[in-house]
């Protein structure tokens, strides 16, 4: 970083003594980190829930931690320069990590903490555990960084890959150790406050959206495959960060625009519900280009046929389907309603078909 430390006392000036990468180890750093929960990379304390996790034989994590909204976090400590190479290991972890049943991760958790997780999260933040969101955000740390790691991470960043690149130095004056950190790339705020609204549901979301996906993926996969398409993705899910909107989707790119059919789970403090919705995440050309569909009159007649509505705006135009009696008691995702979803979407073939071979 080239950063240098000084103490300016009634007009002297003391330069701290920078510690080079040969005379410390990963392990010390990360003994830092794990001393301090993370705040100097983090900007705040979060539990750390232990360091050296061992996923499998393949994967090791330098640090394991978890927000307050129940969010993993990963961190991946470099002593020196890190390789380019870095980012691949750490989503690598993240993707092992995220297709871990919750159970598994918490039986790891138990071994670290010596308690449930549970506990040590109610402890620690003096709040309900609602579950864990395996939805992992990335820490890569180390002295330095190559102009790869860099870019790469802020092509990442625009496709919502939470990935922050964080370079640090250690200055020693007599027994005291100081470190001074800056964020390179990525965005270094992910991590929510407490106080923002989280939804409850949104493990029990993404456990529910996650299986429909798969679902999804098994009913229609083939079905929109057979549709002469530059090229499409299977069914996923995604949770943003707060677990306000929880969604199955897959996208199809046509020569003309990009359609997603997407099923989502909106919940927050003031609107609550499960659409099924046809839309494009694309371009401002693509958004174009679907509200020339949405005007047309055999496309109109076939949504109002099928009971759906109509959104025009210009910068989200959609067609949505909103369904009814789709909680429990509790509030939760009828484990059986998704049957609901894949006879709807069934239902809505011919819609998208038109809007595939006229878009």
């Amino acid at each position: 970083m080239g950063i240098d430390l000084f103490r300016v006392t009634k007009g002297k000036v003391l330069k701290f003594e920078k510690i080079r990468g040969e005379e410390f180890s990963e392990s010390e750093v990360e003994n830092i980190l794990m001393e301090t929960q993370l705040e100097p990379i983090v900007g705040k304390r979060i539990l750390c829930i232990g360091n050296q996790i061992e996923l499998d034989n393949r994967h090791r994590i330098d640090i394991l931690a978890i927000t307050p909204e129940g969010r993993l976090v990963i961190v991946e400590l470099k002593r020196g320069f890190a390789p380019r190479e870095i980012l691949a290991q750490i989503i690598d972890y993240a993707a092992t990590l995220e297709s871990m049943p919750e159970s598994v991760v918490e039986q790891i958790a138990r071994e670290k903490l010596g308690k449930p997780l549970y506990i040590k999260f109610e402890e620690y933040y003096g709040r309900e555990f609602n579950g864990i969101d395996t939805n992992a955000m990335l820490y890569v740390v180390a002295r330095d960084f190559p102009d790869e790691v860099k870019n790469a991470v802020a092509y990442l960043s625009e496709y919502e890959v939470p990935v922050v690149v964080v370079a640090f130095e250690l200055f020693r004056e007599g027994d005291e150790l100081y470190m001074v950190t800056k964020t390179i790339s990525g965005e270094s705020d992910l991590i929510e406050e407490s106080s923002e609204y989280v939804s409850r549901y949104k493990s029990s979301d993404r456990r529910f959206m996650k299986k429909l996906a798969e679902v999804l993926e098994e009913k229609f996969g083939e079905w929109l495959d057979g549709f002469e398409l530059r090229e499409r993705s299977k069914f996923k899910d995604y949770s943003a960060r707060r677990g306000c909107n929880t969604s199955a989707f897959s996208d199809c790119v046509t020569s003309e625009m990009k359609l997603q059919i997407c099923v989502q789970a909106w919940r927050d403090n003031e609107n609550t519900f499960l659409g099924l919705f046809l839309w494009t995440p694309g371009s401002k050309r693509d958004r174009k280009q679907f509200l020339r569909l949405l005007e047309q009159e055999h496309i109109r007649k076939t949504v109002s046929k099928l009971g759906m509505q109509i959104d025009y705006n210009p910068q989200d135009p959609h067609i949505v389907y909103y369904f009814d009696d789709w909680k429990d008691d509790k509030g939760y995702i009828r484990e059986d309603f998704i049957n609901n979803i894949v006879n709807r979407i069934d239902q809505t073939k011919p819609l998208i078909e038109k809007l595939l071979s006229t878009g």
